[in-house]
């Protein structure tokens, strides 16, 4: 059967310089305890399987190609911002043996020098056939751990290949020149050693690139899978609890102030091994110095292009200016709405008249001018908000953290 919804922008615009996502399948046989896309609505392992249609993607980038633009979808394809490859579900488990879709789906990417970052747990990329796919195209891969002590993280990820054989298939990559990323995502508390030393493990074997990203830790009680991590983490509700969590969507998130210390701990081991370190909580965005939000692409990715008529662009365009202010160069607006790609209650107020441009531009200053709770820009760590308005009524921020973040 095939699966409709194969190829989206992501509701990550805001923030996201890479709001384009690609799976090959529907769902996953992993069954990480903690996995976000079972509380984002995807990602089910129960419902029947559909796979992506490898000729759709070849036609649709053909049509970009030759111009033929109809969509904002289309709008980010023609500007080559990178797709990533397993956004809901992961592209190398079992099915992919038997099916064999994201293998059809690397060789249209090559035949395009399409821009690519893939994602996964898997190591089914590091058999031969892979390989010569993967040397030969425009990628990147992110190969994802659980940052926690080995016998622990092994049953926090249930169904995913041990350890030992993700590394090795991130070695036969690096090898021939692939670029890597170890994409420690989540890291639990309280395991920040065992991060490092999976970290180091990985910069052995030609990790050249390593993201971190805290526990966001599921609302759900009542799953097989909250079960589980309740069993495997029994102290964590009352740790997330005692450190003043709070709630995003459905997740419980730790304060910033309870993650800074870890990331300037793991960040001065990746840089003193000559690993790019990227932070990935959503806070602290800011502080990476990548075009590509924390996963570092624009190092490793040809003739590729990113998102940055976002709010998180906004930021960062002038984060070291004594004002920050609501800038936005209006011809990098897309013409086409990006209103089907965000929350119901996220967008633009504006009649059905009005253009795409206008509505994202809208919505801009609505985030812009939102407090912190609601995603505004005093969200990230260390953006203040100064009291003062510009010329035209929007607020006026600082940046606080220091160039040698």
């Amino acid at each position: 059967m095939s699966y409709k919804y194969y190829l989206s922008v992501t509701s990550q615009l805001p923030f996201c310089s890479t709001p384009l996502r690609l799976d090959s399948y529907n769902a996953c046989q992993f069954g990480c305890v903690y996995c976000f896309a079972k509380s984002r609505g995807g990602n089910f392992p129960n419902t029947k399987l559909k796979m992506a249609n490898p000729d759709s993607l070849r036609a649709r980038l053909e049509r970009v190609s030759r111009g033929e633009i109809n969509s904002a979808l289309d709008y980010f394809l023609m500007n080559r911002i990178p797709i990533q490859f397993g956004g809901m579900t992961d592209p190398f488990s079992e099915w992919e043996l038997e099916h064999r879709i994201s293998l059809y789906l690397l060789e249209i990417l090559k035949k395009f020098d399409y821009p690519t970052i893939i994602s996964t747990k898997g190591s089914i990329f590091g058999m031969t056939e892979y390989v010569d796919v993967l040397q030969r195209g425009n990628f990147y891969i992110r190969v994802s751990f659980t940052g926690a002590e080995p016998q622990l993280a092994q049953r926090l990820e249930a169904g995913v290949g041990d350890l030992a054989c993700r590394l090795s298939a991130i070695e036969a990559l690096a090898s021939v020149g692939v670029p890597i990323s170890a994409r420690l995502q989540p890291l639990i508390p309280g395991h920040e050693e065992s991060a490092e030393r999976l970290m180091l493990q990985a910069a052995r074997v030609g990790v050249r690139h390593v993201s971190v990203e805290y526990l966001k830790l599921p609302m759900e009680r009542v799953t097989t899978q909250a079960k589980i991590l309740d069993r495997e983490l029994p102290n964590i509700r009352e740790y997330f609890k005692l450190h003043s969590a709070t709630r995003n969507g459905r997740e419980f998130i730790l304060p910033a102030e309870e993650k800074i210390s870890g990331h300037d701990y793991l960040c001065e081991v990746a840089r003193s091994h000559d690993i790019h370190y990227g932070h990935a909580d959503n806070e602290f965005l800011l502080r990476n110095e990548f075009l590509s939000c924390c996963n570092g692409a624009d190092l490793f990715l040809r003739e590729a292009s990113f998102f940055d008529t976002n709010l998180l662009g906004i930021l960062r365009r002038s984060k070291w200016l004594k004002d920050m202010r609501f800038i936005v160069e209006e011809n990098r607006l897309s013409e086409y709405s990006l209103d089907n790609y965000l929350n119901s209650r996220s967008r633009s107020n504006l009649g059905p008249a009005a253009s795409g441009s206008d509505r994202w531009l809208d919505f801009l200053k609505k985030k812009w001018n939102a407090p912190s709770w609601r995603g505004g820009p005093t969200s990230f760590w260390k953006v203040m908000d100064t009291g003062k308005l510009d010329d035209n009524g929007n607020k006026i921020y600082s940046y606080e953290d220091g160039p040698s973040s």
